[in-house]
């Protein structure tokens, strides 16, 4: 049970990876200028 609670966490945690790290995203922060703070928060998390 445990097993199969931290594969689908990994799973997420991946999906969320990809989504940060998508070309999309990264234009949508740049055409928001306001969320600049967030992004700097997102980035140093990311690595």
């Amino acid at each position: 049970m445990d097993r199969y609670a931290s594969l689908e966490c990994l799973i997420q945690v991946e999906i969320m990876g990809n989504y940060f790290s998508s070309p999309s995203y990264r234009q949508r922060l740049e055409q928001h200028p306001s969320r600049s703070a967030s992004s700097q928060v997102e980035t140093n998390m990311l690595g």
